[in-house]
């Protein structure tokens, strides 16, 4: 497995598998209009849209195939963490954690915020989140809310 910054030829493989995992993993616990508002932020323009204006997306891959993808709004907000379900619980998404870790901490800061969907609430406590409150509801989108320091301890 290699993991490199996402490049603009990535958007459309990105989004179809951004896409792809939340219709099957997420959708359930989301209303109708939520799905929609989440699905079409997860289109190709709107991740060239934020690789164009400060997010930081990078890729893992496997035989030269997109298996995951982490995004980071500015500096302190983990936006997207996804790893195709053939690929899941072998640690890919660990290490594209621990990748933007490595790449950030030292520039910006040692605290990252993420809007975790209730079915990731479990991993990233793995990872060393700890949730601010209980779940939440935003434009029909049900997450909670999760804060990671330098000084939480991923299992």
């Amino acid at each position: 497995m290699m993991i490199r910054p996402a490049l603009a030829s990535d958007v459309e493989n990105i989004s179809l598998l951004l896409c792809s995992l939340t219709n099957q993993f997420i959708a359930k616990d989301l209303e109708k209009a939520g799905l929609e508002i989440m699905l079409n932020s997860m289109q190709p323009d709107a991740i060239r849209n934020n690789l164009n204006s400060g997010f930081s997306y990078s890729v893992a891959l496997i035989d030269n195939e997109i298996v995951g993808v982490i995004g980071v709004k500015g500096h302190d907000h983990l936006y997207h963490l996804f790893v195709a379900e053939l690929f899941q619980g072998q640690g890919i998404a660990k290490q594209l954690w621990l990748s933007v870790l490595n790449d950030l901490e030292p520039l910006y800061t040692s605290e990252y915020f993420v809007n975790a969907s209730l079915n990731a609430v479990h991993f990233y406590k793995h990872l060393g989140f700890i949730a601010s409150s209980d779940v939440e509801i935003k434009n029909g989108i049900k997450f909670v809310p999760m804060k990671f320091t330098a000084t939480s301890n991923a299992d």
